[in-house]
């Protein structure tokens, strides 16, 4: 029997038996669809993080006091510590970050609770190209600026019932701070329901006086080892404050704690679909021995006839691996529409980093697995198959 034979009755072996067929085969759907959707999303947040730590540059480091990194401020920084970075040899900016949550703000009878960043405003310049800050309307924090605040792009429509504007008024802690500035979306909404206001007033009015700082954003001059002068850094800040209570981070070190993390998500993600897709290639092999317990007379026909051991295992291999390419073409085409309604639900909720791609090699890749996994099941069954003695499958 020719290979086109082969898989014809392959074909028509399947047609046949077409409720078995689509159950086995919707096992293999959907845990190929789940693998492809899960790849899809965790490659497309890892690629929109590598973007946003791209813009901020190579030049930078954080000092942060430790336990900053997992949200505690127990820990922070003071004047001398600013002074003490800002005087390394190296040291380009040093620019002081206050960070406060749960903050009770009021906006025309309304209350709501809020994370706030006090900033530097008359560094309100070089914020905005650090950070690749976008305004919606109005502008930014300028130096002199006292009760003025930049609030994110939720405030206008989101947050409150009535929408909010520039040269509206916002109170926090029972003081009038006036709207100079919406900035554009960021796409998440932890940045885009944030408060920014002068560190001055921020230490005021949500500190009691107390110039505590939280993290420090240093840049580094052109031409200067970023590892030497943070190394420079570490060694001043720990004289100074008796013991080594804080970190130095440079984006690329985050982006690697990132990375990691979400590595380990992607693993235990993907291992939890390949568990589905071992379901489904034992209903591949479930379905292939039922087929050759009610296909044995036929199988002894085809033997007395003349078809050798390679004819039948080839038929129930072709067969097997069929229902792997069919399973493995809808499972593709699922989890990529499911990644972009994903993608897309995302977006409409708010977190608009997730770039959703689906590489042609995962695609390819998915399929050939699928089809690779319906073979590997089948083979068993098959090979049982075409050991069968012509004279014992027709007395079955």
């Amino acid at each position: 029997m020719m290979g086109s034979d082969n898989i014809k009755m392959a074909l028509r072996n399947i047609r046949s038996r077409q409720m078995r067929s689509w159950l086995t085969i919707i096992g293999i759907i959907v845990s190929v669809g789940a693998i492809i959707t899960l790849v899809a999303l965790s490659n497309g947040l890892e690629l929109a993080i590598v973007k946003m730590f791209d813009k901020m540059g190579s030049q930078r480091v954080m000092v942060m006091p430790i336990g900053m990194q997992s949200g505690s401020t127990a820990i922070s920084f003071g004047e001398n510590d600013l002074d003490i970075i800002s005087g390394v040899n190296g040291v380009d900016y040093a620019l002081p970050y206050y960070v406060k949550y749960g903050v009770e703000i009021e906006y025309k009878g309304e209350k709501i609770s809020v994370i706030m960043s006090g900033v530097p405003s008359e560094s309100g310049d070089l914020m905005l190209e650090l950070y690749d800050y976008e305004i919606y309307s109005g502008r930014f924090l300028e130096k002199g600026d006292q009760y003025k605040i930049v609030v994110g792009y939720l405030y206008k429509e989101d947050l409150f019932e009535k929408s909010l504007d520039v040269k509206n008024s916002i109170k926090i802690n029972g003081e009038k701070f006036e709207v100079v500035g919406i900035m554009e979306e960021f796409g998440n909404s932890q940045d885009d329901s944030s408060i920014l206001l002068p560190i001055d007033n921020a230490w005021d009015l949500l500190n009691d006086g107390a110039k505590d700082i939280h993290y420090v954003d240093v840049g580094i001059k052109d031409g200067f080892n970023i590892s030497l002068v943070g190394d420079k850094i570490e060694t001043r800040l720990e004289r100074y404050r008796g013991e080594k209570d804080f970190n130095i981070v440079t984006p690329e070190q985050m982006l690697e704690q990132f990375q990691v993390t979400l590595g380990v998500v992607k693993v235990i993600l993907v291992s939890v679909a390949l568990i589905s897709l071992l379901v489904g290639a034992v209903g591949i092999m479930n379905s292939m021995y039922t087929s050759v317990i009610e296909r044995t007379p036929e199988i002894g026909i085809m033997k007395s006839v003349g078809a050798s051991n390679t004819d039948i295992l080839s038929i129930f291999v072709s067969e097997a691996g069929i229902i792997g390419l069919i399973g493995g073409v809808f499972g593709v085409s699922l989890g990529t529409a499911a990644s972009y309604l994903v993608g897309y639900i995302a977006e409409m909720s708010g977190f608009k980093l997730l770039e959703i791609t689906v590489d042609p090699v995962l695609i390819f890749g998915g399929i050939m697995f699928a089809v690779i996994v319906g073979i590997a099941s089948g083979a068993v069954p098959a090979w049982q198959a075409s050991k069968l003695k012509p004279v014992d499958a027709l007395r079955y």
